[in-house]
């Protein structure tokens, strides 16, 4: 790997961190995206679905 490769990418990753830090602090995206967050995943999208047709279900709602 070159100098310059290693330096776009270490510099990539600071800025990358740093946007991160402040789209979560001033909450930017909305929480219900997983997608480019920390900690998030499709999961959490299925999880949230699934309650979601659980709760309808038991209150006798169409899902």
């Amino acid at each position: 790997m070159d100098t310059y490769s290693f330096l776009s990418k270490w510099l990539e990753k600071i800025i990358n961190t740093k946007i991160q830090t402040w789209t979560e602090s001033e909450k930017i995206i909305p929480l219900s995206q997983s997608g480019f967050r920390r900690n998030k995943s499709t999961q959490d999208h299925i999880l949230r679905i699934y309650q979601l047709i659980v709760d309808g279900f038991n209150r006798n709602e169409l899902t």
